[in-house]
């Protein structure tokens, strides 16, 4: 059963030692009859955390593991050899006056030893006596190099040997460049039974197999403060601080028995295969991952050092865009991990998706937009072209202000309007989106919608006489405002694209109609007679040319005409301005080879140009 258990956890090291993990687990047993994998462990105090046997299992796994790597690497250097010195490691450097040797014996003939020390001395007499095939020596050394041999008795040659620089503030630039430092565990003057940590009723002993249930250090004389808060590493919760540390002393800070992410890797072996990604983030290459994870506990879930993740983040990042007046909902929420990996990524940026596809996960109505027919050519690129991920002082998260952002791309738009002596309101108010649709349009333009629905949503007066009306200027008709009006602004009054004159009488000119001969005969009203010109005329008169072509009094087009809708046949208007506060009824006819005009400026009149009408001079 405990076999098949520990393999069902597809962790490698659970081919390690089986034989040790069925004594722990048997062991285990006996202790505690009636538990199981889904029965959790107290191991000390109401307020200790309850972890599941699991948790218990995988430490024990792993504890095996680097124990047996780090007894079988001094096996492989000292094979052969009676006496082997284990801790400290030769050619270390250390701070404390004294250390503590601790080493193995194999020859079982070999019940004492004796430790010399040239630079220092042993303390307590240089004899030792063997214990459970160990020893234990205590040395105190001078500042510099020291070299402790140790020698079976009634040997001259030392079997084991050292050397170890002790570091002072007066000697620190006198270490050895390749002496790594040396964490010692303290105190060192306390004496320990090996057994608190390792079983020894084998025969041979084997100092691999762990009393992992009983070596905690969480106890009240040491670190007992270690295990209560809300989030607990499994190792701590479990009481098996060997998983990551080493009792006796490493070249690793704290004692670890690995360094860095390695040791981490360790168990989260999944992460492993993550950090191979193209994007790591730098701080766990720099310095593991201790910088944003506590490896004991934490108020906060996976043992962040932050109460949110942005809290987090913020100790490298600058946190300056998240004051701003506008912020990204997952950077209000401190939720920096919704949008970014925090170990690695194939993606820059460290982004759990690439490029727009992150953006889309939540903006997926503006994924819609850009199935559209027209797409905003910054938006094929990518989002970040316009908008700021984190935190802007502009609406919709802008890099800038919408109309100064639209100019960086729209140059020549931007000359239209400071050109312009006419503003067109929503471009004045510098609202682009008024009209446009920063995405993606099925109209042109990049429109919200067909140009004069736009166009009505403001100009509603004149929207409803449009809809009121049976005939329809050609470019109304055909939804096509902008055929008249430069939308963006103009020096023409009523934002036109070429001018008209804005005053009722005129001095008449071809240029003075110039909007309108874009699309109507241009010479219409030079000649005072002709037969091709116009249909409105008598017999040949050309009566356009009696209405306009006038040095001083000449009419506007606008006299006669509507520009946009009328319910009279040439789009003639219903009434005629005059004046600021006055206006006259036209009733107009048409006939087939003519009409009939009734006006308040003068008495009926009928046109007709086959049989021309004799009007009274």
């Amino acid at each position: 059963m405990p076999s098949q258990f520990f393999c069902s956890l597809n962790c490698p090291t659970a081919k390690i030692l089986v034989d040790i993990e069925m004594s722990i687990w048997y062991d285990h047993q006996r202790s505690t009859p009636e538990i199981s994998a889904d029965v959790v462990l107290t191991t000390r105090g109401e307020d200790m955390r309850r972890i599941s046997f699991v948790v218990a299992v995988l430490a024990i796994l792993m504890i095996v593991s680097v124990v047996k790597t780090e007894t079988q690497s001094e096996s492989t250097a000292n094979q052969g050899l009676p006496l082997k010195i284990l801790f400290p490691k030769d050619k270390t450097y250390v701070t404390q006056e004294t250390i503590k040797i601790i080493g193995t014996v194999s020859d079982v003939s070999i019940q004492q030893v004796n430790v010399l020390v040239t630079g220092g001395e042993p303390v307590g007499g240089g004899s030792v006596p063997i214990v459970k095939n160990a020893f234990e020596a205590a040395v105190r050394l001078q500042p510099g190099l020291s070299e402790i041999s140790i020698l079976s008795a009634g040997n001259e040659e030392a079997a084991s040997k050292i050397t170890i620089f002790r570091k002072t503030d007066q000697n620190a630039s006198e270490v050895p460049a390749n002496f790594k430092q040396y964490f010692l565990h303290t105190p060192i003057d306390q004496k320990v039974d090996c057994q608190s940590c390792h079983k020894l009723d084998s025969t041979p002993v084997d100092y691999r197999r762990m009393n992992v249930m009983e070596s905690t250090c969480q106890t009240d004389e040491c670190h007992g403060e270690i295990g209560d808060d809300k989030y607990v590493h499994g190792p701590v919760g479990s009481g098996t601080c060997i998983a990551c540390h080493n009792p006796h002393g490493s070249v690793e800070e704290y004692s670890v028995s690995r360094s860095g992410l390695l040791l981490c890797l360790v168990c989260h072996e999944d992460k492993e295969n993550e950090l191979k990604q193209e994007y790591v983030h730098g701080i766990i290459t720099s310095s593991g991952c201790i910088d944003c994870h506590d490896p004991h506990e934490s108020a906060n879930k996976f043992q962040l050092l932050g109460d949110t993740t942005s809290e987090l983040c913020f100790t490298c990042h600058d946190d300056t865009k998240m004051k701003l007046q506008f912020v990204h909902g997952p950077v209000g929420d401190g939720d920096c991990n919704l949008c970014h990996n925090a170990h690695a990524s194939p993606n820059d940026m460290l982004l759990a998706e690439a490029g727009d596809e992150l953006c889309f996960l939540c903006h997926d109505v503006i994924k819609e937009e850009t199935t559209r027919q027209n797409i905003h050519s910054p938006v094929e690129d990518a989002c970040a072209n316009c908008h700021d991920a984190h935190g802007s002082p502009n609406d919709k998260l802008l890099n800038k202000a919408a109309s100064t952002l639209c100019f960086d791309c729209h140059s020549e738009i931007q000359d239209v309007i400071q050109a312009a002596t006419v503003h067109h309101k929503p471009v004045a108010d510098g609202d682009c989106m008024g009209c446009h649709t920063a995405h993606g349009s099925d109209y042109t333009k990049l429109l919200q919608a067909p140009a004069q629905q736009i166009c009505f949503s403001c100009h509603t007066e004149l929207g409803k006489a449009v809809a009121e009306s049976q005939y329809r200027h050609g470019p109304v008709d055909e939804n096509d405002c902008y055929a008249c009006h430069r939308t963006h602004g103009s020096a023409n009054p009523k934002i036109l694209n070429k001018y008209f004159p804005p005053q009722f009488y005129n001095s008449y000119s071809t240029e003075n109609y110039a909007i309108c001969f874009e699309c109507h005969e241009q010479d219409i009203a030079l000649d005072k007679v002709t037969t091709t010109l116009t249909d409105f005329r008598n017999g040949s008169r050309n009566l356009h040319n009696l209405h306009i072509n006038k040095e001083q009094k000449g009419r506007s087009c606008k006299a006669c005409h509507e520009v946009h809708a009328s319910n009279q046949s040439r789009h003639i208007r219903t009434e005629v301005p005059y004046g600021k506060m006055w206006s006259y009824p036209i009733s107009f006819s048409k006939t087939e080879t003519g009409g009939t005009c009734i006006v308040g400026c003068h008495k009926p009149k009928n046109y007709d140009r086959v049989n021309a009408v004799a009007y009274d001079e």
